[in-house]
């Protein structure tokens, strides 16, 4: 999937606003059960570029990343993601969240899901017309990542992203453009940048080697995975 963000008008866009929001239609004769925390877990790869830079690309295990950032959240906020992305059934507890609705077979369930990327993620309100051509891709995973059946068969319809748009003054953003126009630069600060490494594992001892760049990082977290033998 990929999502354009442009306008000239002016406008500021919230980033932390943003939501992908799609339709699956289960395509199966039996129903599908979600066990993920967020529907985002059907994407291995998120990227945003901004006039032809690359700004985000976290792959190809964006899933994994989104899911763990999921758990660490507090049982309201799981509740909230459950409600905003998957459905949750009568079951579904501040204590107990993991109870999504089952999609029946030929039936449709309407989903919503906050990516995270560190551009759109931090305080500042963007101003799209100041960067041309700001493209968001998604790039689907495995079919039945987020689903406890094996044999999985949906579509995904009608994708589209949600935002919060600002309009302002037309004094205010005549400032804005003699900033830029005389040379100068709006900053944003994204302390929430994400970086996802993938290492084979062969010994009983592990390294992670970290470049000079990365040596600020405030928090780690692994994920491991046992290749099952054929």
């Amino acid at each position: 999937m990929r999502f354009s963000l442009n306008d000239n008008s002016g406008a500021f866009l919230d980033g932390q606003s943003v939501r992908l929001a799609f339709t699956i239609k289960n395509e199966g004769t039996t129903a599908i059960t979600p066990i993920t925390a967020s529907p985002a877990y059907l994407f291995r790869r998120y990227r945003l570029t901004g006039g032809g830079v690359e700004i985000t690309d976290v792959g190809p295990d964006y899933g994994r990343y989104h899911e763990m950032r999921c758990m660490l959240k507090s049982s309201g906020e799981k509740l909230n993601d459950l409600v905003e992305g998957w459905g949750g059934s009568a079951s579904a507890t501040l204590t107990s969240q993991n109870y999504a609705d089952p999609i029946r077979a030929g039936g449709e369930c309407k989903v919503m899901c906050q990516f995270y990327f560190q551009f759109l993620n931090q305080n500042k309100k963007v101003l799209l017309s100041a960067l041309n051509g700001l493209t968001i891709e998604a790039e689907l995973g495995e079919v039945a990542d987020c689903f406890a059946e094996d044999v999985v068969n949906y579509t995904i319809i009608r994708p589209n992203n949600l935002a919060t748009i600002l309009q302002c003054d037309s004094a205010i953003m005549s400032s804005f453009s003699s900033h830029l126009l005389s040379g100068k630069s709006l900053s944003y600060n994204c302390s929430k940048t994400a970086f996802v490494m993938k290492s084979v594992v062969t010994s009983s001892t592990f390294s992670l080697p970290l470049a000079r760049g990365f040596s600020r990082i405030s928090t780690v977290m692994f994920f491991l995975l046992q290749r099952t033998s054929r």
